[in-house]
């Protein structure tokens, strides 16, 4: 079967700075973080040539480029670690910084969350290339690692999620921590999807997890049909169109070891995964988000492209509003 057709075009727009990660926040327009400036960034796409228009927001002391942002309209958590250099030359997490941008104002707050970890505070340990989503008003921090070696060895995986309630913050009700097993977060992708049942969906290598904030977890088996010659890939980005989700993997095909990027559309409802066209620029995809419900944008080192998707797309799948929540298990 040949691949989905899924978009009309794609354009590269230069603005002149290189950002790693990318959340919407309304129509057109999204909050971008290169790890140290987080800017928001406003297109215009009626015209002959797509226009962007670039305000900044803040800056953020970060070590390592690890920021991620979360949210959405009205506010936008930017989270990373600042790495420390112990004597053994590893690189180790050294403080959690949780910055909060009031996305109506263009206005970021001071570091108010800092996850200074100590024995008298319940506060998430600060970890590299941890995960970090929204769920019901939740923020949700889980795995990670505590130190990375010279070799690049991942070293004190953690297993803990942590959870906020972003509303009852300010009544000092603070985090709460549930355990997950260690297999649950190991090989998961750092993007993840929000359900609206309570619960968020990340791809392991060769699974989906569907992961409750009560840390009940269901794994299924998903098969992507990316012919023989490519090996198995991790899922770098992803972003929901229609009622299903557009999945950027980064593969390797064997055995020439070529390293590239396959899209896929993945089924919410029935775990089916459809193969896509490639992107027409090379490169891996870094970040994704929908500007509108017919216009993606991708984040490519050193490129970003607006594309204009098919409008049929969003036809081929369900909704979200079919999914049982009633499905998940422990």
């Amino acid at each position: 079967m040949s691949p989905l057709s899924w978009f009309l075009s794609s354009e590269e727009v230069d603005i002149q700075w290189n950002p790693s990660t990318v959340v919407s926040i309304g129509h057109n327009t999204l909050l971008a973080s290169d790890g140290t400036h987080i800017k928001r960034l406003e297109f215009e796409l009626g015209g002959h040539k797509a226009r962007c228009q670039v305000t900044d927001v803040g800056s953020i002391l970060c070590t390592g480029g690890n920021v991620r942002l979360v949210g959405g309209e009205g506010k936008v958590f930017a989270l990373g670690v600042r790495l420390d250099m112990k004597r053994s030359f590893n690189l180790r997490a050294g403080h959690l910084f949780i910055h909060t941008c009031n996305t109506d104002s263009d206005t970021l707050s001071p570091d108010t969350n800092s996850g200074k970890h100590d024995d008298t505070t319940v506060s998430p340990i600060p970890m590299i290339w941890f995960h970090s989503t929204i769920v019901d008003g939740h923020l949700v921090l889980f795995g990670g690692h505590r130190e990375i070696s010279r070799a690049g060895q991942k070293l004190g995986h953690s297993s803990d999620m942590w959870v906020l309630d972003t509303e009852a913050e300010a009544e000092g009700e603070g985090w709460s921590r549930v355990s997950l097993p260690a297999s649950h977060s190991q090989g998961l992708s750092r993007c993840l999807y929000t359900y609206d049942t309570g619960s968020f969906l990340g791809f392991s290598w060769t699974d989906a997890l569907r992961i409750s904030l009560d840390g009940s977890v269901t794994r299924e088996p998903v098969s992507y049909p990316n012919g023989d010659k490519w090996s198995v890939g991790k899922t770098v980005a992803m972003c929901e169109v229609g009622g299903g989700l557009c999945i950027f993997r980064a593969e390797t095909i064997q055995p020439e070891g070529t390293r590239g990027t396959r899209v896929y559309m993945y089924d919410i409802v029935t775990n089916e995964v459809t193969l896509c066209e490639d992107l027409p620029s090379d490169g891996v995809v870094v970040s994704v988000c929908m500007l509108n419900p017919t216009t993606m944008l991708v984040v490519q080192p050193g490129a970003l492209s607006i594309v204009k998707l098919d409008p049929l797309l969003a036809d081929r799948w369900n909704t979200i509003d079919n999914l049982d929540s009633s499905t998940y298990d422990t």
